[in-house]
């Protein structure tokens, strides 16, 4: 029943989530491809860091000059960007959109001004779930037990999931608290397959019965 329904969907999903460092959102996404691998795959961005050896050209990434960069940003196909240690990495919408089309369905993890940009741009093609901890003492420990940062950029971490992102969760579709890892990872698989049988990605169903 399932890859019937599959193979009657017309159109993907970009299926967006978002949360506070530490919270989970790389082992979420993770588990829920692992899952679905036939339904679901990660997005391929693009940047200005120079290829490393082994890297594949619109596996890894889409490698761009600077100049290059611009020059999608000034088109509108850069839906978003981040700089990390002087280089950028962006989400191309003709990326998106040439796999929705034909029925794919792409996983990104973005930062809340990211996924909100995706949002604005793609409307009911993207689909925005916010992870939240179970606590702000929990999400502490977690930043701890991971061993990557000092206690002063562990509490700067958590002072801005409190300013700025936390509380953000209201502008997305839905949200998923990370409390266990497997209920987690149900939650988004549920939202998942609910947002496949949406009428609007089904338009053309009566032509397929």
């Amino acid at each position: 029943m399932l890859s019937m329904r599959r193979m009657a969907m017309s159109r993907g999903v970009v299926f967006v989530i978002s949360g506070p460092s530490g919270v989970g959102k790389g082992t979420l996404l993770n588990a829920l491809i692992d899952r679905n691998k036939d339904k679901i795959g990660y997005s391929v961005s693009a940047t200005t860091r120079d290829k490393r050896d082994g890297e594949i050209e619109g596996v890894h990434y889409f490698f761009k000059t600077n100049e290059e960069f611009d020059e999608l940003i000034k088109i509108g196909d850069v839906l978003e960007y981040d700089t990390y240690s002087g280089n950028r990495y962006g989400t191309l919408k003709s990326v998106l959109m040439d796999a929705i089309n034909i029925g794919k369905s792409i996983a990104l993890d973005i930062t809340v001004p990211g996924a909100m940009a995706l949002k604005e741009s793609l409307k009911n093609d993207v689909v925005t779930v916010f992870i939240m901890p179970p606590s702000v003492e929990v999400l502490r420990q977690r930043l701890t037990d991971r061993n990557r940062e000092g206690l002063d950029e562990i509490e700067e971490r958590i002072r801005f999931a409190v300013q700025s992102e936390l509380s953000k969760y209201y502008d997305y579709d839905y949200v998923v608290i990370n409390n266990d890892l497997e209920k987690a990872v149900d939650d988004l698989e549920n939202i998942l397959n609910a947002e496949f049988l949406r009428v609007n990605r089904n338009p053309d169903l009566l032509d397929k019965v």
